[in-house]
């Protein structure tokens, strides 16, 4: 048997993972439970039939079209068009920019940033890091930044958006992607990255809309749960932030603001 030469390097791999991936897979699981009642209901029949394919077809609706939504979003979706952070002015303009991207996960958007920074920089990221949502880890992302080559343009770190561990006036630019709407609190995000943003700073914020026949295609009934364009607009604007542009991606509208 080949013995196997110790100094020989196991190839690493770059691994962001599928977004919401167990979110996905127990939607999925769900929803096919709601199948497995219709199916049933054809040989049980009479009242009991008509209870269970009530029931299936409902538990189907709510959790297994969401589920193939976001397995289809996953599968056919061009990342990048998520996420506005190809070609940024401000990454693209700026000398030695400093960028936050709250709930940076495994670094996919921070280390896109990272890359395309032309003018020196520096990119920091922060998540909570909770494994249940996608295999987010601090250790994954620090290695993700390693193997792409941006670790001296990136630092990561542990981290609430609603308590930002850094100085007022610290970012040129601040990302917050699919973030804000799973926060109760969110004026105290918007006050947190307020506080943080430099007074001609960016900040830029991406999220699912409601109200959009994409959003319902994508997510079934849960599209219900997605604000429209109208209430992120005026949440910005309550909250200190002008709204200069704003553009529309299928189920997607990213903000740019400042103060």
């Amino acid at each position: 048997m080949k013995k196997l030469d110790k100094t020989e390097e196991i190839e690493e791999k770059v691994e962001y993972g599928w977004y919401l991936k167990n979110v996905m897979l127990g939607l999925i699981l769900i929803g096919s439970g709601g199948i497995g009642m219709i199916i049933a209901s054809i040989f049980l029949g009479g009242f009991l039939g008509l209870i269970l394919i009530s029931s299936g077809f409902c538990i189907a609706l709510l959790f297994l079209w969401p589920g193939i939504g976001v397995l289809m979003m996953n599968l056919f979706t061009d990342k990048n068009m998520a996420h506005p952070t190809i070609n940024l002015p401000e990454i693209v303009n700026l000398k030695y920019p400093k960028i936050l991207d709250i709930g940076c996960g495994t670094g996919r958007v921070a280390i896109s940033m990272a890359k395309n920074l032309k003018n020196g920089g520096q990119v920091h990221g922060i998540d909570i890091f909770d494994r249940s949502l996608s295999n987010n880890a601090l250790g994954t992302v620090r290695r993700n930044a390693r193997l792409e080559d941006v670790d001296k343009k990136t630092t990561f770190q542990q981290g609430s958006a609603l308590d930002l561990p850094f100085e007022d006036n610290a970012f040129d630019v601040v990302n917050i992607s699919y973030v804000i709407h799973e926060i109760r609190d969110k004026p105290r995000v918007l006050r947190e990255i307020a506080r943080v943003l430099k007074p001609d700073g960016t900040l830029y914020l991406t999220e699912l809309q409601g109200a959009k026949l994409s959003t319902l295609l994508l997510m079934g009934l849960m599209s219900m749960t997605c604000k429209r364009k109208v209430f992120w607009q005026d949440l910005l604007r309550e909250n200190g932030f002008k709204v200069l542009s704003h553009v529309e991606k299928g189920p997607i509208v990213v903000f740019n603001a400042s103060l």
